[in-house]
């Protein structure tokens, strides 16, 4: 059956979106993972230890799991910067995944369409059209060029959470399988000592928007 209205993502847009859902999946999937091997539990247990609906807090209730569990340093401030890292992907996904697809107005081409004598009418695209996301609850607008990064970004974040499992729970003469992966992309890790507990945000290609 055909949607209510016309799907504006290109075949290839559809299958970066789909990818960036099953990526999230991935990443809750491995944060309950650790958090029910930390703790001892059975899966249903972890799974109501993590059932809020706010990204925030389950990455809270992981972070300090992880931090009652080892004083590794390395390991506390990948933690920290990947809290950072969730509430990037948390925003920036949200951007899309509950979005209004348009084609918006530049330079005199049309919208996306009108109603017109109760049927939906495609607009006129023309040559300075520019497809966009605009969320549906803040109406706030994300040019859909923007959604390969989110998508890669949130790759990087299923890395980081597994890299994080690996170190706390395989044995540690076995290599990590993201770490390769991922070390061209840290940031300078802090002193000694001097690892906050909470990181800054790093700059990513969002804009802001509710997680």
């Amino acid at each position: 059956m055909e949607p209510a209205f016309k799907l504006l993502l290109s075949d290839d847009q559809h299958a970066v979106l789909g990818e960036l859902t099953a990526i999230l999946g991935q990443v809750d999937e491995i944060l309950i993972r650790t958090v029910a091997k930390l703790l001892n539990v059975q899966r249903g247990t972890a799974n109501r230890i993590m059932g809020s609906t706010k990204v925030s807090d389950n990455a809270g209730i992981w972070a300090e799991v992880i931090r009652a569990k080892t004083t590794d340093e390395d390991t506390l401030w990948l933690v920290t910067h990947t809290l950072a890292e969730i509430q990037i992907v948390s925003a920036a996904r949200n951007d899309f995944i509950h979005a209004w697809f348009q084609i918006v107005q530049r330079g005199g081409a049309w919208a996306d369409g009108v109603w017109k004598a109760g049927v939906w009418r495609d607009g006129v695209w023309g040559d300075k059209a520019v497809l966009e996301a605009r969320r549906v609850k803040s109406d706030k607008p994300r040019p859909v060029s923007d959604l390969q990064a989110v998508r890669d970004q949130s790759a990087r974040l299923s890395c980081l959470v597994a890299h994080i499992w690996h170190l706390l729970t395989q044995e540690p003469a076995i290599e990590s399988p993201w770490l390769e992966r991922l070390a061209p992309t840290l940031p300078p890790r802090p002193p000694p000592n001097e690892t906050p507990r909470q990181g800054k945000r790093r700059k990513g290609p969002q804009k802001s928007s509710e997680a």
